[in-house]
């Protein structure tokens, strides 16, 4: 547990550094909106797996943490030199890519079945959705 406490704490940490380190939102509301987004899709699936995993829970919070962290640590060079949109729309794309290969990797490792590696995709397009209507409003 403790590793995933600190993989969604670091994840957490570099997500909000993410955020404000990217001049395209035009409020703070609008960054905390985009951080609840992107917060809420992994707590929604620590929840489900609360209810739905029983003992199996325990690894699969181990391995979204790890994977959270791993994906947010992409990041960094953004944060550490954000360079324009580009460069901003790059590391997310680049985040996601390497979270989706590890959630396909590990979590039929530790006996977990396609439906919970479904479900971090469906989750995944809801907050991009979220993100693009809600917070950017890119889409009407």
């Amino acid at each position: 547990m403790i590793i995933a406490i600190a993989g969604f704490g670091i994840s957490a940490m570099l997500t909000w550094l993410f955020i404000e380190s990217y001049g395209g939102y035009s409020s703070e509301r609008q960054m905390w909106l985009s951080g609840a987004i992107a917060g809420g899709k992994w707590a929604l699936q620590l929840c489900l797996a609360w209810f739905v995993l029983g003992e199996k829970k325990w690894g699969y919070y181990r391995e979204l943490g790890l994977i959270c962290a791993a994906g947010s640590l992409i990041l960094v060079p953004y944060i550490l030199s954000p360079a324009g949109w580009g460069f901003f729309l790059g590391s997310l794309i680049a985040c996601v890519v390497v979270m989706a290969g590890l959630i396909c990797w590990r979590l039929p490792r530790i006996g977990l079945n396609r439906s919970w590696v479904m479900l971090w995709f469906v989750l995944l397009v809801i907050a991009v959705a979220l993100q693009l209507t809600v917070v950017f409003h890119v889409i009407p």
